[in-house]
Order: structure tokens, then C-alpha cells, then sequence
């Protein structure tokens, strides 16, 4: 019984360039640290603001005064 299926033939390609390799890892690694640094600015004001809300709590509205 034959396969259903035959491979085409491999045909050689010349590789890419070395400097787009380089390019390319170097715009990864860029955005890697933007995401790292914007994931540090999150984290910190986070922390930085958890619980220290003296004002009106979130949801509520104050209540308001007959006028007179």
C-alpha cells in the first residue's frame, strides 16, 4: 500500500544574514526590558499606594447637605 502522502524534494536555501540575527535579538532584548521596567513602575505604585487613601472610599458617594 503506498503512503498518500510524498515530501518534495529538499532544496538547499542560503542562510540569513548574521546582522539581522544580531538586529533582531537586540530588538527582543529591548522589549523584554520596557516590559520589565513597565512591570517594576506598576508593581512599585502599587505598593506604594496600597492603603494609604485617607479621602472619600472608592464606590461611595459622600452625602449630600439640604441646602439651606
Amino acid at each position: 500500500m503506498p503512503e498518500p502522502y510524498i515530501r518534495p524534494p529538499l532544496v538547499g536555501a542560503e542562510p540569513a544574514p548574521e546582522w539581522i540575527a544580531r538586529w533582531r535579538f537586540r530588538v527582543v532584548a529591548v522589549l523584554a526590558l520596557l516590559a520589565l521596567v513597565v512591570a517594576a513602575v506598576v508593581l512599585v505604585t502599587h505598593v506604594i499606594n496600597a492603603g494609604q487613601n485617607p479621602g472619600i472610599p472608592q464606590g461611595t458617594a459622600p452625602a449630600q447637605q439640604p441646602y439651606r
